[in-house]
């Protein structure tokens, strides 16, 4: 639900940094924990992806290829570590000591990791959303 709530709030707010930083507010204040507002941020990765692909509606199709691998970029990096942020959010809090500073490194550390497994998994990931683009163009050409 955390990662639904964070989507959303950062597509409404358009920003990350804005949910994130509500987020570290919110914890250092002890009006959220921790451990609620980690799935927040984690889920405010996908929510910042609307404003590209809002932005991108009307540019060339290049921009509107950016746009949506940015969102599977995003998603994929949720969906990689959704099963286990339970226990991600708990051992960042663990180690932090400070429950505001949980939530900045888990950020950290999921876009450490995301960019990592992407670099290493480029080729595939390249291969796939070429794959969508032909699929698209098909659907498109037997539609005319």
């Amino acid at each position: 639900m955390g990662t639904v709530a964070g989507m959303l709030v950062t597509a409404i707010v358009q920003s990350s940094s804005i949910t994130t930083g509500l987020c570290i507010l919110l914890v250092q204040q002890n009006l959220m924990p921790a451990t609620a507002a980690i799935p927040i941020v984690i889920g405010s990765n996908i929510g910042t992806t609307a404003t590209a692909l809002v932005a991108s509606l009307k540019m060339k199709k290049t921009a509107r290829h950016v746009a949506v691998a940015n969102l599977c970029f995003n998603t994929f990096g949720v969906l990689l570590f959704l099963p286990f942020l339970g226990r991600f959010a708990i051992t960042v809090v663990d180690r932090a000591g400070d429950p505001g500073m949980a939530v900045a490194w888990a950020q950290l550390i999921f876009n450490t990791v995301m960019v990592l497994t992407v670099l290493l998994l480029l080729r595939i990931f390249h291969r796939r959303l070429e794959s969508l683009d032909t699929s698209a163009a098909r659907a498109a050409r037997s539609g005319e």
